[in-house]
């Protein structure tokens, strides 16, 4: 089948490689515009751009796709005439993983086909923008992918196929991301398969068990000790590798927020007496105990603002850390 793929973040490129190398021909890739990034606000390649062109494959940037009826004043003649080469090709379907922005109901519309989406979890639950990092977050011990044929109702169409792939006690929304992206571009392709020999089954999902994934602020990223420490544990996973799970220590008298990337679950009942939650209760090789509202927390890869991710007890070497020393709100 003849198609165009759509993608930005490194979550779609294995499945852009596995129908690279199928049977099945990728007429263009159209990913969002190079953006200003780094020090110098120097144009950068998003991953799927980088891809694309290592496979030499067409591409296509638009700054935003709006409606075949918009007026001159709504959208600028490039992405105009980005809808214009999108009818010309006449592809039977569109793939889309991870582009980013909403399409539009003319763009869906354009395809002899349908247009098909690869969404990181299994729906109908975690509808939205970052359902890994919420099935790590909410301690989920299993999510899935799932290919839908897309609908304007963002991630509510009816679903083609889905795989699960479980989630382990010290995942991170990043390395899951990295196995879903590969069991997603296998269930993709066996989809679109399925797709050309005419074998699919749409089934409706059931709305009575929708749960959504809204995207994450940086807020987000604080920690409240007061919640469980297998609460604290599965956020800190679930803000790896954006936006950082936070907190703040004071030394020498000054706030300053210190990044918690990764911590485990004491399971022992030392050094619990009389502190309160967020107090540090101990200090040692294996790195800084924390007492939250329901159990103990071992940080044991930190950042100071400023520094470098490092180990906590490398952390506890360069710092004054003591016992009794509250981690809270800035």
């Amino acid at each position: 089948m003849r198609l165009i793929f759509w993608g930005t973040s490194r979550f779609a490129i294995p499945g852009l490689i596995k129908i690279y190398n199928s049977t099945h021909k990728i007429e263009t890739v159209v990913t969002q515009p190079d953006r200003r990034s780094g020090r110098g606000l120097k144009y950068r390649y998003n991953p799927v751009k980088e891809e694309a062109n290592r496979l030499g494959l067409k591409i296509e940037q638009p700054e935003d796709i709006l409606c075949e009826s918009s007026t001159e004043g709504q959208a600028k003649l490039s992405d105009k005439r980005t809808f214009a080469l999108l009818r010309s090709i006449e592809a039977d379907i569109f793939v889309v993983i991870s582009y980013g922005k909403i399409l539009s109901r003319d763009i869906l519309a354009i395809p002899k086909l349908y247009s098909i989406n690869l969404h990181g979890s299994l729906l109908p639950k975690y509808r939205g923008a970052a359902p890994i990092n919420w099935a790590v977050i909410n301690g989920e011990d299993r999510t899935g992918v799932t290919v839908l044929k897309m609908i304007e109702k963002v991630d509510a169409g009816d679903i083609l196929s889905s795989r699960e792939v479980d989630i382990g006690i010290n995942d991170t929304a990043g390395n899951l991301e990295d196995a879903l992206s590969h069991a997603g571009a296998e269930l993709l392709l066996n989809t679109i398969n399925m797709i050309d020999r005419g074998e699919v089954v749409f089934t409706p999902q059931n709305e009575s068990k929708v749960s959504y994934a809204p995207k994450l602020k940086k807020s987000d990223g604080l920690i409240n000790w007061k919640m469980s420490a297998y609460q604290i544990h599965d956020r800190v996973r679930g803000m790896v590798p954006w936006p950082g799970a936070f907190t703040y220590i004071e030394e020498d008298g000054i706030k300053k927020l210190l990044k918690v990337w990764q911590t485990s679950i004491v399971l022992d009942s030392e050094g619990t007496s009389g502190f309160e939650t967020g107090a540090i209760t101990k200090v040692s090789k294996d790195g800084i105990m924390v007492q939250t509202g329901d159990g103990k927390l071992l940080l044991e890869e930190l950042q100071v603002e400023g520094g470098r991710r490092i180990p906590a007890r490398q952390f506890v070497i360069g710092h004054r850390i003591d016992t009794g020393t509250i981690l809270g709100e800035e």
